[in-house]
């Protein structure tokens, strides 16, 4: 199974954790939470969440231009590992999103 597939089951399994927690709860909390809970539905959009970045390494950087010190505006990353599993696309992209831990992964890669 890859990453994608994974995240779809383990999306499935939460929604049905949530409707078997539903159980207990008073009926109007309970009707808004399946509302809410019925209106998402799996996609390959489904934002990515990367929960520790400290399992993140092997991180290649280019465009990196020593004139742009200290800045180093137009770096960014094209690969990278997640606890030993290399990245996809959509990952990196968000990874490339977070610009205070693009600059300091590139601070510690130069040094």
């Amino acid at each position: 199974m890859n990453q994608s597939e994974d995240f779809k089951v383990g999306f499935f399994k939460c929604k049905q954790m949530v409707l078997e927690m539903a159980q207990g709860w008073d009926i109007e909390f309970k009707a808004e939470a399946m509302r809410k809970l019925n209106a998402l539905n799996y996609s390959d959009e489904f934002p990515v969440v990367i929960a520790d970045t400290s399992l993140i390494d092997n991180i290649v950087f280019e465009d990196i231009d020593p004139s742009d010190a200290p800045d180093y505006s137009d770096a960014y990353i094209v690969s990278a590992d997640y606890n030993g599993v290399p990245m996809n696309d959509r990952q990196i992209e968000t990874l490339n999103n977070n610009s205070q831990f693009v600059y300091e992964s590139l601070i510690e890669y130069l040094n």
